[in-house]
């Protein structure tokens, strides 16, 4: 099934989950090079566009101007897209793979209102997710080079839905027991499929003897990064050997919640 637009004479076709529309290319450069030529994008689709003569304008400035205050960026041979949200929330990723040389994204909304500094959703970036929360407002995409000297090239815009939030959480063989055996040091590695901030509280247990403590922090989409945290025994007495570790892991990513639980065994050493 396709679904057609007409731009500037130019029809793009949307053609079922295999989508691979062809921005239009006007003389000299891309007709989607500002704002007013943005092309529209739906959820799934592909977009391919020849950025060789793409230009710097206005409106490049005004988006580094509304990026300045979060993650300033700078744009160079910039196309452009817009995106309406069909659902009042609604979990993207917008992605630049496939794209033959290095491009960053930018999202904004409100760029529509000239009287106004649009309002940053995301500003840099390869593969971003975002959360579109307003059926009302259009969504803004602007794809750039940071690279005054980039010549352009292929530039492949691909719209999804997000993934599911999730995290993934491994834990260190080897823990630490205080000299007092009061505390138990534990750590490992956490690793999100999108931005996310997470908390985890660990419950150890040593026959009758438990102990327990919390962390918690940011992550950058699939990134990872380590954890480490001091359980504090509430219970008997931890002893030198094996523990039993059950991590309670929960969170927030760009596109949703997620819980997880691990159970590992531990070694102890002071």
């Amino acid at each position: 099934m396709a679904l057609g637009r007409l731009l500037g004479g130019t029809v793009l076709a949307l053609v079922g989950l295999g989508v691979t529309p062809l921005a239009a290319q006007a003389a000299g450069g891309p007709s989607n090079d500002d704002y007013a030529g943005a092309v529209a994008v739906g959820v799934p689709s592909v977009h391919t566009v020849d950025t060789t003569g793409a230009t710097r304008g206005a409106d490049d400035e005004r988006a580094e101007q509304a990026c300045s205050w979060m993650q300033p960026i700078s744009a160079y041979r910039s196309v452009w897209f817009e995106y309406k949200p069909t659902s009042t929330e609604q979990g993207l990723r917008i992605s630049t793979a496939g794209s033959d040389h290095d491009v960053e994204i930018a999202v904004f909304s409100g760029f529509d209102q000239s009287e106004f500094t649009p309002y940053p959703w995301v500003c840099g970036g390869s593969t971003r997710d975002l959360l579109a929360n307003d059926g009302n407002r259009s969504y803004t995409i602007v794809v750039f080079s940071t690279d005054p000297q980039a010549a352009g090239g292929k530039v492949r815009l691909s719209v999804t839905e997000s993934p599911a939030a999730d995290i993934s959480v491994a834990v260190d063989g080897a823990g630490t027991l205080s000299a007092d055996g009061t505390t138990v040091g534990l750590s490992g590695t956490a690793e999100c499929n999108q931005g996310c901030i997470y908390r985890m509280r660990a419950d150890v247990t040593q026959a009758r003897a438990t102990a327990t403590g919390r962390t918690g922090g940011q992550l950058a989409m699939d990134t990872p990064a380590g954890w480490a945290l001091q359980a504090t025994v509430v219970k008997g007495v931890v002893r030198p050997g094996q523990v039993k570790v059950k991590l309670t892991v929960e969170g927030e990513g760009t596109a949703g919640v997620f819980q997880r639980t691990v159970t590992r065994w531990v070694r102890l050493a002071r």
